[in-house]
């Protein structure tokens, strides 16, 4: 079981390109013993600096929560390719970021009911519309069933490769800054974007 310096550390670790204003979420994925520990977290404070946390998807084998900005997840809602995307999916015209969270935790939770696999939650193709991915990539991605990538790191890119090992670096080195924060006594509070 983990205690709060390390829910901190993992949060941050795993999150650092959201908390540092890079992307508008991410997705963490723990366990359904440490997700009780995640009540430690003083959720008031994160939300006092615009972060959420909202469970997508739960069971015994573990648990999928996207932490994210909600002043830019809405931003990038109304994008018009986003927005065409997301109504591909299902997702109506309208529809508020709370129901669309609601939507996409109903459809990684309800698609399991019918299958007999290993993992608890699926991950229907427009999440990496709302963790920020190029909509051409989830699109494509989507199209081609996953294959034919010209390039992989935090999603499969089909255009653009340079660009995302761009991305893909300042991710990392987000990653590594936030950690290295963290060890030398930070906490994650202190390194929230206002």
């Amino acid at each position: 079981m983990l205690d709060i310096a390390n829910i901190e550390y993992n949060l941050a670790y795993s999150c650092a390109p959201c908390l540092a204003g890079l992307k508008p979420s991410n997705l963490i994925s723990i366990s359904a013993e440490d997700f009780k520990q995640f009540f430690l977290l003083d959720k008031d404070l994160l939300e006092s600096k615009g972060f959420y946390l909202r469970v997508l998807c739960a069971c015994e084998k573990g648990v999928q929560i996207l932490l994210y900005k909600k002043k830019a997840l809405e931003e990038l809602i109304r994008d018009e390719r986003v927005q065409a995307a997301l109504l591909m999916f299902g997702y109506e015209p309208g529809m508020s970021l709370e129901d669309m969270l609601n939507l996409l935790a109903l459809k990684m939770h309800s698609s399991q009911a019918d299958r007999h696999c290993k993992r608890c939650c699926t991950f229907p193709h427009e999440i990496g519309l709302f963790l920020g991915y190029p909509v051409y990539d989830v699109l494509e991605y989507y199209r081609r069933r996953g294959e034919g990538c010209i390039f992989s790191g935090y999603w499969k890119v089909y255009a653009d490769a340079e660009k995302a090992a761009e991305t893909f670096d300042q991710y990392n080195e987000c990653k590594k800054h936030f950690a290295l924060q963290i060890e030398s006594g930070l906490r994650l509070y202190d390194l929230l974007s206002a």
